[in-house]
């Protein structure tokens, strides 16, 4: 597992983990920021970037984006899961 901690000068802080399992990769980066809507969807409310990187994961690689608040205003978790070579 590999775990990386930011701190931003406004306050805040971005945690960035990666954790290889056998049959996945997952990178999860977490921020405490006020989050988003619990009602919020890629598919619905993120922009032509965000949903051309969820498209190109699951399709193309076979994996997961997942973007979510972590719970009322305590921050946003995005998790990334690719299956990996057997």
């Amino acid at each position: 597992m590999c775990w990386l901690g930011l701190s931003w000068p406004g306050g805040g802080d971005i945690t960035v983990d990666l954790d290889r399992r056998p049959a996945s990769l997952r990178l999860t980066v977490d921020d405490d920021g006020a989050g988003i809507s619990d009602a919020w969807s890629i598919d619905r409310d993120a922009n032509l970037g965000l949903r051309i990187a969820a498209t190109l994961v699951e399709s193309e690689l076979g994996g997961t984006l997942d973007v979510r608040s972590k719970a009322p205003q305590t921050g946003t978790r995005c998790e990334l899961v690719l299956p990996l070579p057997r």
